[in-house]
């Protein structure tokens, strides 16, 4: 134990995601909410990606026999996902000071 904290995560966005799992030998954050404000800026950089390639080129069928793109189902949900992430970072933003302790 080097009192350092490490976080691991686990996402599915439609299209693409990932999963790793917590560190500790190698955990570099000072504090519980260090580490879940970089879990959530992990994923939230993986969301705006899908939604940037979403918005590109369209989703692509989940037929693999299917090559043509089509308009996502999955845009609204990704946009409603990124903003529930904001709101946890702000929620667990390491430079803000919390004076209740919650």
């Amino acid at each position: 134990d080097n009192g350092k904290w490490g976080y691991g995560v686990s996402y599915w966005f439609g299209t693409q995601g990932c999963c790793h799992g917590a560190t500790f030998t190698n955990a570099t954050y000072d504090t519980e909410r260090a580490a879940v404000y970089a879990a959530l800026q992990e994923v939230e950089k993986q969301c705006l990606s899908v939604i940037s390639e979403i918005e590109r080129y369209g989703e692509i069928s989940d037929n693999e026999d299917d090559d043509s793109p089509r308009n996502s189902s999955y845009l609204p949900k990704l946009k409603a996902i990124k903003n529930k992430i904001e709101v946890y970072k702000q929620e667990y933003d390491p430079m803000v000071l919390n004076l209740f302790g919650w």
